[in-house]
């Protein structure tokens, strides 16, 4: 169970596809910006840097639904026998912690494989979007048949 607010804001975050936070928020906070002022370098202008915010905004598409099922894989294992048995036997709630998170990671980075094609979707849109050359624009020209990718 996590908190109102956390719950509320993976709610607002996947209510806006994470190609389009990819596409606004570069816009709005890189060089160029109609203020006058930029956080963030344009993309690939300061090599790594220039790649922060596109990434992370594409990243943040993936954080609500594996916030949701961390947060369900956790109420699964508190049912669970070797929970209740080692709260019985009188572990430290930290020592519980500690393996409740180990045990209910498996099932979130396993929906980590589930969530990559839309990642790089995201990826396509976006790097179409800029002119940018990468491995959305490779998946892009592998799907129009242009290039052979294994």
């Amino acid at each position: 169970e996590g908190s109102q607010t956390a719950l509320w804001v993976s709610e607002w975050l996947q209510a806006v596809p994470g190609f389009g936070w990819a596409l606004l928020l570069p816009a709005a906070f890189a060089g160029g910006a109609p203020w006058g002022f930029a956080l963030f370098p344009r993309m690939a202008e300061d090599g790594a840097l220039g790649w922060v915010l596109p990434v992370g905004c594409l990243a943040l598409g993936l954080w609500p639904g594996m916030y949701r099922q961390l947060l369900a894989a956790q109420a699964v294992e508190r049912e669970a026998q070797w929970y209740l048995q080692a709260g019985a036997l009188g572990l430290s709630e930290a020592t519980r912690a500690r393996w409740l998170l180990a045990s209910s990671l498996a099932p979130t980075l396993a929906r980590t494989g589930t969530l990559v094609g839309h990642l790089l979707s995201g990826a396509v849109v976006v790097e179409l979007a800029f002119g940018l050359h990468g491995l959305g624009a490779l998946a892009n020209l592998a799907v129009a048949g242009v290039c052979c990718v294994v």
